[in-house]
């Protein structure tokens, strides 16, 4: 006999599983916990293992004391905990102050009780005390007919584009578009819930689908840590994730209108920002150290082989941060900016700053120099061109030029830059963004943020005038992939018309505020809130098809 024998360990798993099969979870969404009987507790106590150490928690609740609880594992799926009950589940022990667990069985390898037990916790406390102890279990579920189906973080996060995704969704995709979709929740707290490896599942679900959209995501820093004290550490950005898995590069070219002119007045034809997607300071780790020392580099070789180097000594306090990239994945970025500048006949610039990085960014340059003479053919046959220069003087010639060229950029230079050329060109949601694989998946997206401050005036009731032109085009991109792949030459033909539908409403002079001030004088506008902007473009394309 074992644990797993045990009547109430069999239910439940059994919980668990019906729960998965019956859809009451999304995944591994949700959590479940169960406080147990004193008969259950004997039963138990036998096959209980050495207890780990006391885990001190937020919260205080004496009169469950003493108590023991069931909880599946953070981070673990709903749908393997009837297969491996030790690995997935555990029994937790309160202390006798109500202010401290310490896993007693189960959640092996280091696992630990879902991230939401402390709040399970007091809500026990509170059920216990209501109902003289006669309720038992807490259930979190995320269900998959309440939150709908799409690639995208749910409203829970305190963003104004999920706002805007929903409107989206319901106003120009799913009156005209019978939608079938894989949904990853890459919401914060559902990101911390599974130590991230939602993202990780979304990502191999998009080179499995060979086409994602996705919605802008929080990627926490000290203020959001404060905001969301259930988070256990401040996650690395989603799209930083998705991109390294899929060692794609991400394409950003401006949305332009006749009505708006660049800032930049000589700019006459749109800049498309090629930025690598993977390392830099996306994948770097940090440190902070309070004491004089050193610090030191060291790799370690396969073979044995170290090489270390110093970094620096310091006479005190001191912040560290080590970086790196992959020779393949570079390789990737610079056969990806080639062939995109033969597919759109486009000059090619790169640039990096490799006087002050001889050997980071030096790389950089090299690879590229040495991946370019496979395309130089092709490109004197167009007529195009491919030129390397540093990244401040890239910066110079960008202002000074007329546009119409693809300008390659490592990680976080491309991050910035892409902003920049796009409040130039008008605004930050005016703006594609694409990820491409070298396998050719695709990933669509926004290329702006999650507009925080327009979420918590829309809680407030107020009115919000974002532009969601941006996050439009990202689902018409993403169809009209969709349809390529598939040979569905309407669902194609629906994007175009789609995005023909946004080019009208804006031609109309009907736009969100951020472009009002930007339109030639005298030309006649109707600022609207981001609603009525939706609906705008919802009439014209209803009129099309």
């Amino acid at each position: 006999m074992a644990m797993e024998d045990l009547a109430f360990i069999k239910g439940f798993c059994r919980l668990c599983d019906d729960g998965f099969k019956q859809g009451w979870h999304e995944r591994n969404g949700g959590n479940l916990t169960y406080r147990m009987t004193d008969k259950e507790v004997a039963e138990a106590k036998p096959f209980f293992e050495e207890p780990r150490e006391w885990v001190k928690m937020g919260v205080r609740g004496e009169n469950l004391a003493g108590q023991y609880f069931v909880s599946t594992g953070s981070g673990k799926y709903m749908r393997n905990v009837l297969e491996s009950p030790h690995a997935n589940i555990g029994i937790v022990e309160i202390n006798e102050t109500g202010d401290a667990f310490r896993i007693v069985w189960g959640l092996a390898n280091g696992a630990r009780p879902t991230s939401e037990f402390e709040s399970h916790y007091m809500n026990h406390c509170v059920a216990a005390a209501r109902t003289d102890g006669a309720d038992r279990v807490i259930y979190h579920a995320h269900t998959p007919g309440i939150i709908e189906m799409s690639f995208v973080v749910p409203l829970e996060d305190r963003a104004f584009t999920r706002i805007l995704w929903q409107m989206i969704k319901d106003q120009l995709i799913l009156p005209f578009v019978d939608l079938k979709t894989e949904y990853y929740d890459l919401g914060l707290l559902h990101r911390n819930e599974t130590q991230d490896q939602v993202t990780v599942d979304a990502a191999n679900a998009t080179r499995r689908l060979g086409v994602a959209v996705k919605c802008a995501t929080i990627t926490p820093n000290k203020q959001r840590m404060e905001e969301y004290p259930q988070l256990t550490q401040m996650w690395k950005s989603p799209n930083g994730t998705i991109r390294s898995i899929l060692d794609g590069t991400v394409f950003r070219a401006p949305i332009l209108i006749d009505s708006i002119h660049p800032v930049v007045k000589n700019w006459k034809k749109p800049i498309t920002i090629a930025r690598h997607a993977y390392g830099d300071v996306y994948k770097s780790v940090d440190l902070y150290t309070t004491e004089p020392g050193e610090c030191t580099m060291t790799f370690k070789g396969q073979s044995g082989e170290e090489k270390t180097l110093l970094v620096q000594k310091v006479d005190g306090p001191a912040v560290w941060q080590g970086a790196h990239n992959k020779e393949k994945s570079i390789r990737s970025f610079a056969r990806a900016c080639f062939q995109y500048a033969i597919d759109t006949k486009q000059d090619l610039w790169f640039s990096t700053k490799d006087t002050i990085a001889k050997v980071y960014d030096g790389e950089f340059k090299k690879v590229f120099e040495e991946e370019f003479e496979s395309y130089k053919a092709k490109f004197d046959e167009l007529g195009i061109t491919y030129f390397y220069t540093l990244i401040d003087d890239a910066v110079a010639r960008v202002i000074r030029s007329q546009g119409g060229f693809i300008w390659a950029c490592k990680n976080y230079d491309g991050d910035v830059m892409s902003d920049m050329v796009s409040t130039a060109f008008g605004s930050l949601a005016m703006m594609t963004s694409v990820l491409v694989s070298p396998d050719g998946t695709t990933e669509y997206e926004a290329a702006h943020g999650t507009v925080t401050k327009h979420y918590y005036k829309h809680l407030k009731g107020e009115q919000t005038s974002t532009n969601p032109m941006a996050t439009i085009f990202a689902w018409s991109g993403a169809l009209r992939k969709r349809g390529q792949l598939d040979g569905l030459t309407d669902l194609a033909a629906f994007a175009d018309k789609l995005e023909a539908a946004c080019f009208e409403t804006l031609g109309d002079g009907i736009m969100t505020k951020d472009l009002v001030g930007l339109v030639d004088e005298g030309t006649p506008v109707t600022a609207v809130n981001s609603s009525e902007f939706i609906g705008a473009i919802h009439d014209r394309l209803a009129a099309k098809l």
